[in-house]
């Protein structure tokens, strides 16, 4: 199990106050559950190797500051920002972005979400409504027990691991009887289609995405602060066995579908834009090993090893804005 501590500020990590000391550079992260880091120790989270990598040059204080919050977007991260990010006097704020996020942004539901009236940003459901009346929430499901398939804990061992690792080794044992069948899969996890032929969804989603993007840099700015952007792919935009994998268990069939195509399209958006867009993909492909790499094998995140590449990844781009900020002096 992982300890999870927030401070009062419902933040991961130690209490920091809002006014920054003297002398030190602030980075503030925010994005989802990569960010968050819940999957490993504090101490082995992007947040805290990234603020050790940047103490040991010793160039003056650093504090990294993890405003990450699971199941948010673009879009929350951006009202976070505006209500209290900026509070805490950032010099770079670093953005990471998860190819889901195209999908968070035109989500309504349990959330506030923006429309685009002309290129104008239009915030919906601010505050969010309470729940109804009475309304309780469900209690939380009990833990699930492995049910054996025709008598056979081996066998339901087997079923789920060839539906998510080898769908056609699944397939063929489905008919022969020594796995349940995989249910069908409409494509279920929709963020998926981010990957794939150009549809009115997805100009929508990047219309409004794109428009986000430009909000929340001109907010950052307008505080005195540089913005970055860094990519966080996923573990099929690392490994094209994965990704074949990943289209034949949600059924994404035709030739238009990229693993790249999210990565690339942001990296586009930023050079337009001017913003400094970090992609660590190379560098996680590098530590892909079995048993010992980046992601964890029946989980997306990245395990202690991912987040060090990232931080790692992320480190110099910081530095760099950091010391070229009016506090920081000149990168040499």
């Amino acid at each position: 199990p992982v300890v999870f501590h927030t401070n009062h500020h419902g933040l991961r990590g130690a209490d920091i106050p809002f006014e920054k000391p003297p002398g030190t550079a602030r980075v503030l992260l925010v994005g989802d559950s990569f960010a968050e880091a819940s999957t490993v120790e504090e101490r082995a989270s992007i947040e805290a190797v990234l603020e050790r990598t940047l103490n040991a040059d010793r160039r003056g204080a650093c504090q990294v500051i993890n405003a990450g919050t699971s199941g948010y977007s673009t879009d929350q991260e951006y009202l976070f920002f505006e209500e209290e990010g900026w509070r805490y006097q950032p010099d770079v704020v670093v953005l990471l972005f998860f190819s889901n996020d195209l999908q968070g942004h035109t989500t309504t539901r349990k959330k506030p979400w923006f429309s685009l009236e002309g290129d104008r940003l239009v915030l919906h459901n601010s505050p969010v409504p309470a729940p109804p009346e009475g309304h309780r929430r469900r209690p939380p499901d009990p833990p699930a027990r492995l049910q054996p398939w025709h008598g056979s804990q081996a066998l339901r061992l087997l079923g789920l691991r060839t539906e998510r690792s080898n769908p056609p080794l699944h397939r063929w044992l489905a008919r022969l009887g020594l796995v349940e069948p995989a249910a069908d899969h409409p494509v279920t996890h929709d963020w998926l289609l981010s990957y794939g032929p150009h549809s009115e969804l997805q100009q929508r989603r990047w219309s409004v995405t794109l428009a986000l993007l430009d909000a929340l840099e001109a907010t950052v700015s307008r505080h005195g602060a540089s913005l970055l952007v860094f990519y966080v792919p996923a573990r099929f935009e690392l490994d094209p066995r994965d990704w074949r994998r990943t289209r034949e268990r949600w059924g994404l069939e035709g030739e238009d579908w990229d693993a790249q195509r999210v990565a690339r399209a942001l990296a586009t958006a930023c050079r337009a834009r001017g913003l400094v867009f970090v992609d660590p993909t190379p560098a996680l492909w590098h530590a892909l090993t079995p048993g010992r790499g980046p992601y964890f094998d029946a989980d997306p995140h990245w395990t202690e090893a991912g987040h060090a590449v990232a931080a790692t990844e992320l480190a110099p781009y910081v530095a760099h804005a950091v010391h070229s900020s009016p506090e920081g002096g000149e990168s040499p």
